[in-house]
């Protein structure tokens, strides 16, 4: 897979994580002391971070998933393809 597709992936995925989860995000910053802000901050951090490493995983095993799909049918419309030319050609053959 190209790089900027997967990168493309990483910043939508977690710019939808963050957008979805934006409210729980300014709700941080705004209560607590400092150090347990931080602490719940790094942990929502990492959680976020996780849901888009899960996200990006799924989108992936899905494209490969289709990719896979689309190769069997292309595989599949090749051998009908020389099968039928092979009758073909034995049909001409025999007239």
């Amino acid at each position: 897979m190209p790089v900027p597709f997967i990168l493309g992936l990483v910043i939508g995925g977690g710019a939808v994580l963050a957008y979805n989860k934006r409210k729980e995000i300014v709700s941080l910053f705004k209560e607590g002391d400092s150090e347990c802000r931080a602490k719940d901050i790094f942990n929502k951090s990492k959680n976020v971070v996780l849901d888009v490493k899960d996200t990006i995983l799924a989108t992936s095993k899905v494209i490969k998933e289709k990719k896979n799909e689309l190769s069997e049918k292309r595989n599949e419309a090749e051998m009908k393809m020389r099968t039928q030319q092979e009758s073909q050609s034995e049909g001409e053959k025999v007239c």
